[in-house]
C-alpha cells in the first residue's frame, strides 16, 4: 500500500549551524493535521542530539483506511494529539518517548461496534548497550487507566533475552468492557 499524497501548507523551516552543532525547526499545516512542529539539533563532535515532535489534530484516517481495509473492519478515530521525542548521547544511549491521545475511537466489524470514549497512551524506550527497556507508562480508555508495564531486552551475540511484566486493573477493565458492550450491538458480559 502506498502512502497518501502529502501537501504541506504554511511551512516555516529554520536551520542554524555553527562549527559545533546544527539546529532545525519546522512548523507546518496539512490537510492531515492542524499544526506540526518539529525541533531538533545535534552536535557534530559527538553526534549527540535531541528531537521533539508535536502534532495537533492529526487525522489518521488516510493511513488507517489502508491498513484496516484488508481486514473488513472499520476504524474511526477523532483527531489525535501526538508528542514524541528522541535523544541520544551519540555513543551509548538512545531514549524515545511517545504520547498520543484522542477524544474517541470506534472499531466496527459488520454490525458489531465498539466505541471508546477518550484513548491515551504514553510509552518510552531506552536503549543502552547491551540492553533496552520498553515501557508502556499508561494505556487509558476514558477515565480508566487500564495497563502499564515494561519489557526489558538484553541482547548479546545476536540473541535476545527478555523480561516482560504488566500490571492490569482487572476490575476497571471489566467495568469498561461492560460499558462499551452495553453501548454496542453485542449484549453484555456475564457476571463473574
Amino acid at each position: 500500500a502506498t502512502l497518501p499524497p502529502l501537501q504541506l501548507q504554511a511551512v516555516d523551516l529554520r536551520a542554524r549551524s555553527s562549527g559545533q552543532r546544527v539546529d532545525l525547526r519546522l512548523q507546518c499545516a496539512s490537510e492531515h493535521w492542524k499544526r506540526l512542529s518539529l525541533d531538533g539539533g545535534f552536535a557534530y563532535g559527538d553526534l549527540s542530539g535531541l528531537a521533539s515532535l508535536e502534532v495537533e489534530e492529526l487525522n489518521p484516517r488516510a493511513w488507517l483506511d489502508r491498513v484496516v481495509q484488508a481486514t473488513g473492519a472499520r476504524l474511526a478515530i477523532a483527531p489525535l494529539r501526538v508528542r514524541a521525542s528522541l535523544q541520544t548521547d551519540g555513543a551509548t544511549a538512545l531514549t524515545a518517548r511517545l504520547e498520543a491521545s484522542t477524544r474517541s475511537a470506534l472499531l466496527a466489524q459488520g454490525e458489531r461496534q465498539f466505541e471508546f470514549p477518550g484513548v491515551a497512551v504514553r510509552a518510552a524506550v531506552r536503549a543502552e548497550s547491551p540492553s533496552a527497556r520498553i515501557t508502556l507508562e499508561e494505556l487509558r480508555l476514558g477515565p480508566d487507566k487500564l495497563l502499564e508495564g515494561g519489557l526489558e531486552v538484553a541482547y548479546a551475540s545476536g540473541e535476545a533475552l527478555g523480561r516482560f511484566s504488566f500490571d492490569i486493573d482487572a476490575a476497571r477493565t471489566l467495568s469498561l468492557a461492560r460499558r462499551v458492550l452495553a453501548k454496542g450491538k453485542f449484549g453484555g458480559l456475564p457476571d463473574i
